[in-house]
């Protein structure tokens, strides 16, 4: 049996993912990270999970039957957070639409116990990232030192979320769906 990694994201549109693969190309020439490099700009909805790869097919079939019931979600980031010492990302502006959409993904996906994707214990922080897994805490400082003094602001309408899946080293979308 072959297993695949897996997640399911709101992707940002090209612009937006522009902007924030500028900032990730920084932190890969000041800081040595390459880890966020591997996704485009997204905001996760269902982090990663591993599936065997004959069910793939039932996967899509169950994100098909979701049903959202706002056309679209408007979405806004603002300026850039952190994690502790170890993620920077830019934030995104609460949004209790956004909340209610995770939620009822998750929802829908554990009624379908086969999948294997579990409830989130974790408390829903929607961003996007700029640096993670590979920031050393001592480079935290002079990272956060200059991210702390920039400005950004973009928005963005969402109609629908992709299903990625980890191919070699990158993350590729392999399906959207509209809600």
């Amino acid at each position: 049996m072959s297993k695949q990694l897996y997640y399911i994201a709101i992707v940002c549109p090209d612009d937006i993912n522009e902007a924030i693969l500028i900032h990730k190309h920084w932190m890969r020439e000041h800081f040595g990270c390459k880890a966020a490099l591997k996704s485009p700009a997204h905001i996760t909805l269902i982090p990663s999970f591993l599936m065997e790869a004959r069910q793939e097919e039932d996967l899509v079939e169950t994100l098909e039957a979701f049903q959202f019931p706002e056309a679209s979600l408007d979405l806004t980031l603002h300026n850039f957070d952190h994690f502790g010492t170890g993620v920077i990302f830019s934030h995104v502006v609460s949004s209790g639409t956004l909340a209610r959409l995770k939620t009822a993904l998750e929802e829908h996906l554990i009624q379908h116990p086969d999948l294997g994707i579990r409830q989130e214990v974790r408390t829903f922080h929607a961003h996007v990232t700029v640096a993670n897994r590979d920031l050393q805490e001592a480079d935290f400082p002079a990272a956060w030192e200059h991210f702390n003094q920039l400005s950004y602001d973009a928005s963005f309408q969402a109609t629908g979320f992709a299903l990625l899946q980890l191919e070699g080293a990158k993350w590729e979308i392999i399906r959207k769906f509209e809600w």
